[in-house]
């Protein structure tokens, strides 16, 4: 079984996300490294023109060569990036798999190419970018907010105990809590 897997590393990768605590290509080179299964992977880097950065490598050398990996000034062609990569694979099975922000600047529509080579039994799989920088987003939230859960009612007691708590406190007629009492 191989495995392609290409990567834009165009220079819309190097845009900042969720007020500059990534870039995209981060984000590119982060989710790259779940598709590298086996010992024959090969990578690619999606360009005017396509480049083979190494071909048929073990897991440990493509997750090595992606994590080097920096952007560079280049044109996004994913439909020629498809098609080499279609050519590359021969009649091997396999997954080719493209992660891109898909703004694409040459060539044919990528999803057509996609759909025909489907149609002829490749196994593709398209991953946005844009999709990445939301689960990032999310992930980045959810350290900075507290989550928890509390039922209608819960919630309307917490607000009847906030409220008492802050009259008594503005009155200065606090009320000793149970603990407090059993002292």
């Amino acid at each position: 079984f191989k495995s392609i897997v290409a990567l834009d590393v165009s220079l819309s990768t190097l845009k900042p996300e969720y007020y500059g605590a990534t870039q995209r290509i981060n984000l590119i080179k982060k989710e790259a490294q779940r598709y590298i299964l086996g010992d024959k992977v090969t990578i690619m880097v999606v360009g005017s023109n396509p480049v083979i950065i190494r071909k048929d490598v073990s897991g440990y050398a493509a997750r090595r060569i992606v994590h080097d990996l920096k952007p560079v000034d280049t044109m996004t062609n994913v439909e020629r990036t498809l098609r080499k990569a279609d050519q590359l694979m021969g009649n091997s099975p396999g997954r080719i798999v493209v992660i891109s922000d898909f703004i694409r600047t040459a060539g044919d529509d990528p999803y057509q190419v996609k759909k025909e080579l489907e149609a002829q039994g490749r196994e593709i799989e398209f991953v946005n970018v844009d999709d990445l920088v939301e689960e990032f987003i999310a992930e980045e939230e959810l350290k900075t907010k507290p989550v928890f859960v509390v039922e209608p009612a819960e919630e309307q007691e917490i607000q009847e105990t906030v409220q008492e708590t802050v009259e008594e406190q503005v009155q200065g007629t606090e009320t000793p809590t149970p603990e407090e009492q059993s002292v």
